[in-house]
């Protein structure tokens, strides 16, 4: 079977990874731009934008889309596809309600503390981003890499124009670059669309509530794990936005600007990397020990790969933040150093996570994500109660966080089969030497 020589594996993430990548490194070197057109006050109410669209998106559908790629026929997926969809509808009239009936009990304070208007938007964002990740698990049912490589690059590219093209036509301020998200979601949905056409008319497809219900009992994990597990992740990647803008709405956009390029590598390669690996993973279930094989080589590339990027990050963050992004964001470059930590084992465990769907224990997911939220948030308690500055706090975070994706790692590689001694010599030994070696040459 293909799916069990990895040449084919890393072939198939190239072929997805490319666009993805080149998608990413557009947006990455449009960042100086927007830093220079965007002050941070603008970039802080985005933010806040995107935190409260995480947190709807992780409802919406149900997480149902991610279902897709599981049936054996099509129309079935279909099914799968357009429940996700209607789900989406439901709850974004649920949302309009309790909008606006919040608007219309205290408008003058919520105004003040935010742009409410803005937030009539997030239905709107969201279901196009729902309509992007389905369509290319449809896609990716279909194995149609090149079509998701190039829907991420021409959305990647639509966001660059019009983000930067808004800034400089009308004015600099969060709702042009929302705008610029909704509208290059048009764009890359158009590609994908054509493929979903094509098999909805093969399978002389028609749907209907009775359809809906028992596809949401079919598949009623996602919705009561899968999609509780990732709204517990989008809370716990929340939390510092909501804490750090009641301090300040310009630190909000500086930390912005810090996981914006602290989240690149993820999604440079992780995410690519993580979709293979789903379906690879799903052919190779009751094959464990090519399952052990695949993962164990797949972690242990990413954890490499991230090395240099790592200490670079961890060693120079604040002037290469100051050299690249411009000066008022030195402190960003800071909150990146202290947050660093945490992003290399968030990386290397992002992909195989998805063993959680390939073993069906998307419940494991929740309880992980609970135990994050609970220790953000004791974290966060400590920060106020002790009135400690925000570099405290971020250096925090960031440790608590390598801890806890290290440790996630551990057990997925021995659910796998990979012993700990293995994963102490090949993963925690390097790490840590390499860290005392470079401490020992800068304080020489």
């Amino acid at each position: 079977m293909d799916a069990h020589q990895p040449n084919s594996f890393f072939r198939k993430v190239l072929t997805l990874g490319s666009g993805t990548a080149i998608a990413h490194l557009l947006l990455f070197a449009s960042t100086p731009i927007l830093t220079r057109l965007y002050q941070p006050e603008a970039m802080g109410v985005y933010a806040l934008f995107m935190s409260v669209a995480s947190i709807f998106i992780a409802l919406s559908s149900g997480r149902l889309e991610m279902g897709v790629v599981l049936p054996k026929a099509d129309k079935e997926g279909l099914d799968v596809l357009h429940t996700s969809w209607m789900t989406h509808v439901l709850w974004s009239l649920f949302y309009y309600l309790i909008w606006g009936l919040l608007y219309a009990i205290q408008p003058d304070s919520l105004s003040s503390y935010f742009d409410y208007h803005l937030l009539a938007l997030v239905p709107v964002f969201g279901g196009l981003q729902l309509l992007f990740e389905s369509l290319k698990q449809w896609a990716l049912r279909k194995e149609a890499f090149a079509m998701m490589s190039w829907s991420n690059l021409i959305k990647a590219i639509g966001t660059l124009i019009l983000q930067i093209g808004f800034a400089l036509l009308f004015a600099t301020t969060a709702w042009q670059l929302v705008l610029g998200m909704v509208l290059s979601l048009l764009l890359g949905n158009q590609w994908m669309w054509r493929l979903y056409r094509k098999s909805y008319k093969a399978n002389e497809h028609s749907f209907s509530w009775k359809q809906y219900v028992n596809t949401i009992k079919t598949y009623k994990k996602f919705p009561l794990f899968t999609s509780p597990s990732i709204l517990l992740n989008s809370l716990v990647l929340q939390l510092p936005v909501w804490v750090i803008s009641s301090v300040s709405i310009a630190v909000t956009g500086l930390y912005n600007i810090a996981e914006r390029i602290l989240q690149a590598p993820l999604l440079l390669v992780g995410h690519s990397v993580g979709q293979v690996f789903y379906k690879n993973a799903q052919d190779l279930r009751a094959d464990i020990p090519a399952l052990k094989d695949l993962t164990w080589k797949v972690y242990r590339s990413l954890f490499y790969l991230m090395f240099i990027p790592y200490f670079v990050l961890f060693i120079w963050g604040a002037p290469l933040f100051g050299w690249i992004f411009g000066e008022e964001w030195l402190f960003a470059g800071q909150i990146a150093a202290l947050l660093a930590p945490q992003l290399i084992f968030n990386f290397t465990v992002s992909p195989i996570s998805n063993l959680w769907y390939v073993f069906n224990r998307n419940q494991q997911g929740i309880y992980f994500q609970g135990l994050l939220l609970v220790g953000r948030l004791v974290i966060v308690a400590l920060f106020f109660m002790q009135e400690q500055e925000l570099p405290w706090l971020f250096l925090i975070l960031g440790l608590f966080g390598a801890c806890a994706y290290g440790i996630l790692g551990w057990s997925f590689l021995r659910r796998v089969g990979v012993a700990t001694k293995d994963f102490v010599l090949q993963i925690v030994l390097p790490l840590i030497l390499i860290h005392v070696m470079l401490h020992l040459f800068l304080t020489i």
